[in-house]
């Protein structure tokens, strides 16, 4: 079984890997930049021309590596052989973070830090903190699969391998044969397997995938009920009707005789006259009273 090291807060995945990828890209140039001009002094242990914009760098035969603002300490590579070490952007040129990672041919480095278990004469990089070897896939410094002949990319941003589906860091099924995507919103992936439907870890097998529908903000719906994500967690809107369900912005939703503010019914509210007065204060009104979030807060006085 591969050992799965880190828990992602709720969200996606791969939108976080985005931001982090453009962070990292920004990282590299300052840190570049900066090392290069600290080089300039007589007594500077970096030396230009040897050391790389990731932040490798080679001194008395010694491998060393300096994290550049984020991250301002020196650490030295214990086991690397100097006269081997490489970064891989020039094995791996379309990979715009292969500069990230290198090797002496037998142990593995990401951001100067070891990656146990990786094989640096079979190793390849595919993505920002992704690799893999003639027996394993890694993320970042972690073993995520032992089999990297069936690891693959999935619509919807997933991957799968011959035992699991992945997203990110996180093995979410382990039933790739059956794997199904059902569509994406707001950043939002759904899936099927054969236990139901899921999103990312969250799963709503109550779900019908046969029917199932993504919707803005966080719904969804079958032929039979509708359903929220909120704060991580599935949630059936009781008494919402599919046929006439309809998302009407973050917080507020109808249908042909109810109005929600998330996954709670606004009392006597009236869908055919409801308003949003407030999205950010979450403040509505019908034709006879007004509502902050779910609750009354007054009768319309505009009538």
């Amino acid at each position: 079984m591969p050992c799965v090291c880190v828990n992602l807060a709720f969200g996606s995945f791969f939108a976080r890997m985005e931001a982090m990828k453009i962070i990292a890209g920004y990282m590299g140039l300052i840190t570049l930049v900066f090392n290069l001009l600290s080089c300039q002094g007589s007594n500077s242990s970096f030396k230009p021309g040897i050391l790389s914009k990731a932040g490798y760098y080679i001194q008395n035969d010694k491998v060393y590596y300096y994290g550049g603002f984020g991250n301002a300490t020196v650490t030295a590579l214990e086991n690397a052989v100097a006269a081997q070490f490489e970064t891989l952007e020039k094995r791996f040129p379309e990979q715009p973070f292969a500069h990230l990672y290198a090797t002496d041919g037998n142990h593995v480095y990401f951001e100067g830090k070891l990656i146990n278990g990786a094989d640096g004469k079979t190793f390849q990089v595919f993505g920002y903190g992704w690799a893999k070897d003639s027996q394993h896939v890694f993320a970042f410094h972690s073993i995520l699969s032992d089999d990297p002949v069936h690891f693959v990319n999935v619509n919807g941003g997933l991957f799968k391998d011959r035992k699991h589906v992945y997203d990110g860091y996180r093995i979410v099924s382990d039933d790739p044969a059956h794997l199904t995507y059902l569509g994406s919103t707001n950043l939002r992936s759904y899936h099927a397997d054969g236990r139901g439907v899921f999103t990312g870890s969250i799963r709503i097998d109550p779900a019908d995938a046969e029917t199932f529908k993504p919707l803005m903000h966080n719904y969804s719906m079958d032929a039979k009920a509708v359903f929220l994500i909120d704060e991580g967690m599935p949630l059936m809107l009781e008494g919402a009707d599919p046929a006439t369900f309809k998302v009407l912005s973050r917080y507020y939703a109808k249908d042909e005789k109810n109005v929600f503010w998330r996954n709670y019914k606004l009392p006597d509210a009236d869908p055919s006259t409801f308003q949003i007065t407030s999205e950010e204060h979450h403040e509505g009104r019908d034709q006879w009273r007004r509502y902050l979030q779910y609750a009354v807060i007054g009768s319309d006085s505009t009538k």
